[in-house]
């Protein structure tokens, strides 16, 4: 549903929770993409991801070993072990435990702006409940640079909002707001 809203042009993207690419793949091959910015931290999909956007002629992709978030800061990534891409940066781990996992970078998507100059076409985030302090700790200038955001959203880590609170977060924001699903 994102492609009519893209210009016609050359995108310029960044993609948070890149996971194995395949969303960089296939907007590559559906439009055409200048550049890509794809955030991976689990360091197994991001290896992946690295060898995929080779693979697949993706030269103007760059791989960033990082998470990104609100705020910067290290954390330790809880895995998943029955879905893998379901990793995340908080701790207890969902389903309680203790998290399982390394130690990796947080970057704030505001300093990682403030060192790359320039607009963007499209904002994709899948990184499993990060969203939510990305739309509360990036300003509203900020986020601008995106003419449109894509994002999966999962339940809201700090339990201050349920999941349909989050589309009047980026409509505060000034962006318009629509679900996949067509619902409220």
């Amino acid at each position: 549903d994102v492609l009519p809203i893209l210009p016609q042009k050359g995108l310029r993207v960044v993609d948070i929770g890149a996971n194995l690419g395949s969303f960089t793949i296939w907007l590559s091959q559906a439009a055409k993409v200048d550049e890509a910015f794809c955030f991976e931290p689990e360091p197994d999909s991001f290896r992946l991801l690295r060898f995929n956007l080779s693979r697949n002629n993706c030269a103007f992709a760059h791989a960033l070993e990082s998470a990104v978030g609100g705020r910067s800061r290290t954390a330790q990534i809880t895995l998943k072990e029955d879905s893998p891409g379901g990793t995340n940066i908080y701790s207890p781990a969902p389903g309680g435990g203790p998290p399982k996992g390394s130690s990796i970078q947080v970057v704030a998507l505001s300093e990682w702006l403030s060192q790359t100059p320039g607009a963007f076409d499209l904002l994709k985030m899948d990184c499993e409940g990060s969203e939510w302090e990305i739309a509360r700790q990036t300003s509203p200038p900020d986020l601008a640079r995106f003419r449109a955001m894509v994002a999966e959203v999962h339940e809201d880590p700090e339990g201050l909002q349920p999941v349909e609170k989050f589309s009047a977060l980026l409509e505060s924001a000034g962006f318009r707001t629509v679900r996949w699903d067509r619902k409220a």
